[in-house]
């Protein structure tokens, strides 16, 4: 992280962790306020924490977020991905590239 303040970066992180701890809605935005002050660039993945975690939960009625996890999309993205295969052309050219797209995602 080079020259970055190690306090502001170090209490990003400790707000992070404390979201089990209080009501998400007001931590979230205690927690934009510390990570803006780090001067670190924002992430896909920190910007989806930042941004979309309390919808996710109001959703879920503050439920679990296992379901939404990395690994959870990785899993799904490769059994779509072996769906896939069993449909795929590899020539982007193909007229029927779109229809076996879409077929196999439907099976899916």
């Amino acid at each position: 992280l080079g020259d970055k303040n190690e306090y502001e970066i170090t209490l990003f992180i400790s707000t992070f962790e404390a979201l089990n701890n209080f009501a998400v809605e007001n931590n979230i935005k205690y927690l934009i306020k510390c990570f803006d002050a780090t001067g670190v660039s924002e992430t896909l993945k920190i910007h989806v924490i930042l941004y979309h975690i309390a919808d996710a939960l109001s959703v879920l009625n503050k439920g679990d977020l296992g379901l939404w996890s990395e690994q959870t999309g990785e899993s799904i993205h490769r059994e779509l991905k072996n769906e896939w295969d069993e449909y795929k052309n590899n020539l982007l050219e193909d007229v029927n590239y779109g229809s076996r797209l879409k077929n196999a995602v439907d099976d899916y």
